[in-house]
């Protein structure tokens, strides 16, 4: 577990975390982070620090932290030898809203703003998705997407990834420069 700033609490890597909680709000405004963010470091400074010769060494990318997170996942599927559960974007999301809901209960008609990076967009649509499907025996759940009056989108693919990647555009530039023809996807 990474300790939050100076002035920030400890932050957890999953769940909801309320940073600031005054007496009387007039809107709750929301951040929330892509799958390789993080709750503290996606939205703040990045920290750069200098090494032993003097030189500025940078945080690692979100590339080499999600190559990293895909090998560890990986290795680990490799050597369990019983089943693994998946969570799908509609589990994130729904976990995210019913938690949001339950932070929000004193005051359920407050506004919100939402403001969401990268996949986390993607589950902020599905959590829409959801608040808005409930009705009759989940009518609290409702009054997330009532509340809701603004969403900024930072870096969201909302007509998804491409699915090939990086590694197959280099290899299909390679394949053509050396002379072969295939059929697009």
């Amino acid at each position: 577990m990474d300790s939050g700033c100076g002035s920030c609490p400890r932050i957890p890597l999953t769940g909801l975390s309320v940073i600031v909680d005054p007496e009387q709000p007039d809107l709750d405004i929301v951040f929330l982070h892509g799958f390789t963010g993080h709750p503290e470091r996606t939205w703040s400074c990045k920290k750069v620090s200098h090494g032993d010769s003097g030189s500025l060494i940078e945080p690692s990318s979100k590339r080499q932290k999600l190559s990293q997170t895909i090998h560890t996942i990986t290795s680990r599927k490799e050597d369990e030898t019983i089943s693994t559960t998946q969570t799908t974007v509609c589990d994130i999301a729904w976990d995210f809203l019913v938690a949001l809901e339950g932070e929000r209960r004193a005051e359920p008609v407050r506004l919100i703003i939402f403001i969401v990076h990268s996949l986390g967009g993607i589950v902020m649509k599905e959590i829409l998705r959801g608040s808005n499907g409930c009705s009759k025996a989940q009518t609290h759940l409702r009054q997330i997407i009532d509340s809701t009056r603004g969403i900024i989108f930072f870096g969201t693919p909302h007509g998804g990834a491409d699915p090939r990647g990086l590694l197959h555009h280099v290899a299909e530039k390679l394949l053509k420069a050396a002379g072969f023809t295939f059929n697009k996807w």
